[in-house]
């Protein structure tokens, strides 16, 4: 295991590859050695940005997915691709936790179900 949190998959050769040399997920193998390549510095992305290891590896592993569904419509380097969507999904999280924040602020205690001391 990485710090991450991911799991390091065994690297294994293939032939999805593209001209820059990165592997394309067509299958099992092919993901795992992406994962393998590139986890560090997604998680890294990620903690950098959220400040919190949790919501890091939750980030970096829907960065992995997202990568997963979309690889063939990927038209540059897929380090610089990860990393794009690792820091705008961090900045995502960011933004709706200090939304969540800001609502729960607004609300009235008593429409959260919070007793006000000495109200009724």
């Amino acid at each position: 295991m990485t710090h991450s949190g991911l799991k390091q998959p065994v690297m294994t050769s293939t032939d999805n590859t593209r001209e820059d040399g990165a592997a394309w997920p067509a299958d099992a193998d092919a993901l795992a050695a992406v994962v393998a390549r590139h986890a560090d510095m997604v998680y890294s992305t990620c903690r950098r940005v959220l400040g919190n290891d949790a919501e890091a590896a939750d980030v970096a592993q829907e960065t992995f997915f997202q990568f997963y569904r979309q690889a063939d419509e990927i038209t540059t380097s897929v380090g610089a691709w990860l990393h794009q969507v690792a820091t705008r999904r961090a900045i995502d999280l960011v933004r709706q936790n200090v939304s969540r924040r800001r609502r729960r602020r607004c609300t009235p205690p008593r429409a959260r179900g919070c007793q006000i001391p000495g109200g009724r």
